[in-house]
């Protein structure tokens, strides 16, 4: 399947974010080839899953490049298209109330299930018991966020980074249908994603975790 690859090249203005933004929203099953990592904020990532985009960090893969000539690093696959979103989450924590990410706690439970809880509010999520639970799935990053704090996806040069940065990107979509508080759950900092809201495992599936983790 044929993509269009676009080039982004700033004119060095104080409005080219704006035009940026503002193109990549009306643009779908897209290529985009970037001059550099900082260009990639919270809200043009946002744009990636929503409208099928793939982003390529120039200077990172020509960096790769000038320190291995030899290497051929492909641009991201085009994934296939989906009709949808998925199956409809619908909220089970109510906001309101000055209900804040800060106050929503989540227990990751060892039978595919998290447990919801705010101030006078507790709630059951269950995964399908069908699933596979790996490091990039929902319930493997809510466990690495509860042992680390912060999330943090592969370098943009990686071949993993287009597939775990759009995991993680399901698991705000997922967090923000069943809390629907304004704001994003997570804040970036210095290329980690620090989560506001708290999370811990439930005690039987913290020892196992503890055992799994690397050393």
């Amino acid at each position: 399947m044929a993509r269009p690859v676009l080039l982004f090249l700033p004119g060095g203005h104080l409005g080219d974010y704006t035009v940026l933004l503002r193109s990549l929203s009306a643009r779908t099953d897209s290529t985009v080839l970037f001059p550099s990592g900082p260009w990639l904020t919270a809200d043009i990532e946002n744009l990636r899953d929503r409208n099928r985009l793939s982003f390529v960090d120039l200077s990172e893969r020509l960096a790769q490049f000038e320190a291995n000539p030899a290497s051929r690093v492909p641009l991201p696959a085009a994934g296939s298209r989906q009709s949808g979103s998925g199956p409809t989450v619908r909220a089970l924590i109510h906001a309101g109330n000055g209900l804040t990410w800060n106050q929503v706690r989540i227990e990751v439970n060892g039978s595919k299930m998290i447990l919801l809880k705010a101030p006078g509010q507790e709630r059951e999520f269950h995964f399908p018991p069908n699933v596979q639970v790996t490091a990039d799935h929902a319930l493997g990053m809510l466990m690495r966020l509860a042992a680390d704090g912060e999330w943090r996806n592969p370098p943009l040069g990686s071949l993993e980074y287009e597939r775990v940065s759009r995991a993680f990107h399901r698991l705000r979509q997922l967090l923000q249908a069943l809390v629907p508080l304004p704001g994003d759950p997570f804040k970036k900092l210095r290329g980690a994603f620090i989560r506001l809201f708290q999370v811990s495992l439930h005690p039987g599936l913290e020892a196992e975790f503890t055992r799994q983790k690397p050393r």
